[in-house]
């Protein structure tokens, strides 16, 4: 059986409109969840989002390093207060204290935390990756102006500031 050119462009054709439709079709999903954590919680993007496991007792208050915003496709859809502590950036509400409702972020991403005053962050075994400056990293001390991608497609950042510089 002998298909001519034509038929094998309409069958390229509709199998690149497909392809094109699911991705579509995801990144629509993703941001609905986002527009209905927003809702949930009340927060808009513009606005310093502090989730109730952040509110610490004025006496036992750990240090401040700064804040995180996690940027979606050049989008701000949240910034987080950074403390010099054990935090878990992730998809899942579950297993992650900062939640980030898109599709490339492992239900449990990424850790944040303290190595000798410094602040460090950690990929935890996630299924795209964690990359800073276009290549793959493991483990990285994070300073003023850092950012790390969390998959390689790089739709999704989180990018680091201190409310000053910190001077080494």
């Amino acid at each position: 059986m002998h298909l001519n050119v034509y038929w094998i462009t309409a069958i390229l054709f509709l199998a690149m409109a497909v392809t094109g439709m699911v991705v579509l079709i995801r990144r629509l999903m993703a941001r609905r969840e986002i527009e209905k954590w927003q809702e949930e919680f009340g927060a808009s993007a513009d606005e310093l989002e502090v989730s109730e496991s952040e509110e610490q007792v004025a006496d036992s208050e750990p240090i401040v390093w700064g804040r995180m915003e996690v940027m979606v496709d050049d989008r701000r859809i949240s910034t987080h207060r950074i403390h010099l502590e054990e935090t878990t950036v992730g998809r899942d509400p579950g297993k992650a204290r900062i939640v980030i409702p898109e599709l490339i972020v492992s239900k449990r991403h990424c850790a944040l935390f303290e190595r000798d005053g410094k602040l460090w962050i950690r990929d935890e075994a996630s299924t795209n990756g964690m990359y800073r400056n276009g290549e793959k990293v493991s483990e990285s001390q994070v300073d003023h102006g850092a950012v790390f991608f969390l998959g390689r497609r790089g739709n999704v950042k989180l990018v680091f500031l201190t409310d000053s510089p910190i001077e080494e």
